[in-house]
């Protein structure tokens, strides 16, 4: 927004363009909260900034937004293209995909997911698509995908040439480095089974038979946790792959871990989180991440997999502002000291975790500047004042009956 704002002459380009070279963790920290940003930068000059903080909630004002909505009876044939390392917009291109499906009688919706960031499939971009940060996928995958699927559905649909007109669902399975087919996604050969976080750190197939406590951290606004290791200006897309090892240290967070895999499981769909947490605040942030943890080297591995010895390489990660847990629209605080349920969808997945790797869970309460601090008082979070900023206690329970978890989606072999 504050770039476009000095394009326009609606801010000071200068100054604003001063501001996006600067380091965004540093600059964000040291600005405070939105009320100062909009003091300092903007003084009501820039109307879309204006307009977003006039509306915290779902309201009239997002629903008029909501294109989705519209999509249930979409007649050309639509192609849906999305990267799983969309730092921009991932679920953008799913949602569209499952709005068409709605009306879509005639088999003319499909959707290709592949291992890029945003606009990775396309020349220029993300190379020919062959790695991203420190994966490797062992082939061209923007290479295949405009040539064995974007100018077959031009020829197709513009050109009317009889060309086949293959699955409905071509997904590229991180992990295993190959492209799967499908009729619909997720495919419905996955099922739910919900990975248990335990007391002191683990995490299991098998629930809690008792009540094995809390584990906690304290969560301070003032130290929020960064959302990558690198000095950046804008959120750049290799932190959808980064090694969740630079948090090493930190006591603002949890992680969890399995036992090391004894055979390969594969995710297809959207893992659904559901925590039991309590707080000493009346508003809290919740970051969940999904983390495929590598083993430490072996005698025979690449040098790929070398590289990524001991890793904990991002899978999926996503925040629920927990005021927003019943309702966008009708937010409501949290009770101090009470147990509370929350539940929300991790972006969509498909990846295999091979034999010998472990899952991974991290979880924290700021992921900064990435998302916006939450002062964990129950306010309107885009007027705070400074004083209203607080740190807290937060736990996440591991009770049976009612015990945290994270539920994947698994598909059978």
């Amino acid at each position: 927004i504050g770039f476009m704002a000095a394009e326009r002459g609606d801010a000071d380009a200068a100054e604003i363009r001063a501001l996006l070279r600067q380091d965004s963790y540093a600059f964000f920290r040291a600005a405070g909260n939105l009320v100062t940003i909009e003091q300092r930068y903007f003084r009501g000059k820039v109307p879309e900034w204006s307009e977003i903080l006039a509306h915290p909630d779902r309201d009239e004002f997002w629903a008029r937004r909501n294109v989705v909505a519209l999509l249930d009876d979409v007649r050309p044939a639509a192609l849906h293209v999305a990267g799983w390392f969309d730092a921009e917009d991932f679920r953008g291109p799913l949602d569209i995909y499952r709005a068409a499906e709605r009306g879509d009688d005639d088999a003319r919706n499909s959707l290709v997911i592949g291992p890029w960031r945003h606009g990775g499939w396309s020349p220029g971009v993300q190379g020919r698509g062959e790695s991203l940060g420190a994966l490797s996928f062992d082939q061209p995958t923007a290479e295949w995908y405009q040539d064995e699927v974007e100018l077959p559905f031009f020829a197709r649909h513009l050109d009317g040439r009889d060309e086949p007109k293959g699955p409905e669902v071509r997904a590229f399975e991180t992990g295993a480095n190959a492209w799967r087919e499908y009729e619909h996604w997720p495919p419905p050969a996955s099922a739910p089974r919900a990975l248990y976080l335990r007391a002191g750190g683990r995490a299991s197939f098998e629930p809690p038979a008792e009540d094995e406590g809390a584990s906690e951290y304290k969560s301070d606004p003032a130290e929020p946790v960064p959302y990558s290791a690198h000095e950046t200006v804008f959120p750049g897309p290799l932190y959808m792959v980064e090694d969740q090892r630079f948090l090493d240290g930190r006591t603002d967070l949890l992680s969890f871990v399995s036992e090391p895999l004894e055979h390969d499981l594969v995710l297809a769909g959207a893992p659904e989180v559901l925590l039991q947490v309590a707080t000493t605040g009346t508003d809290a942030d919740w970051i969940v991440k999904l983390i495929d943890v590598y083993p430490e080297e072996e005698a025979d591995a690449s040098p790929a997999e070398r590289r990524l010895a001991g890793a904990w390489i991002l899978l999926s990660g996503d925040i629920l502002r927990a005021k927003y847990r019943d309702s966008f629209a009708h937010p409501t605080p949290l009770e101090p000291g009470r147990v509370t349920a929350t539940r929300f969808a991790l972006p969509d997945r498909l990846h295999r975790f091979r034999a010998g790797h472990c899952i991974g869970v991290q979880i924290h309460s700021t992921w900064f500047p990435l998302y916006d601090r939450n002062p964990q008082v129950y306010t309107d979070i885009y007027h705070a004042s400074a004083s209203d900023f607080r740190a807290a206690t937060q736990q996440v329970f591991h009770r049976a009956g009612a015990a945290s978890q994270i539920v994947l989606p698994v598909l059978g072999e």
